[in-house]
């Protein structure tokens, strides 16, 4: 990611955009780490979080929202 902050700035924006700019490589070159669920009632409602990934251990399968369901990636079931 590419992002400057104009030269007049003050060093605290300086500073803030380094940080910035440190969190998006550590975020491009580590795991996505899903939020997780013990089991499926336990999920948040499926229309709060459309296109959302989740991990249900109790199944050990990640699941995704399709705005009304939660659907199981492996088999597109619904939970």
């Amino acid at each position: 990611m590419r992002l400057n902050a104009p030269a007049d700035a003050p060093p605290s924006v300086h500073k803030l955009v380094k940080r910035i700019v440190e969190a998006d490589k550590e975020a491009r070159t580590t795991p996505l780490r899903l939020q997780d669920y013990a089991t499926a009632a336990d999920l948040p409602p499926a229309a709060d979080w459309r296109a959302g990934l989740v991990y249900v251990t109790s199944i050990t399968m990640v699941a995704v929202s399709d705005g009304t369901n939660w659907r199981r990636l492996d088999k597109g079931a619904t939970l």
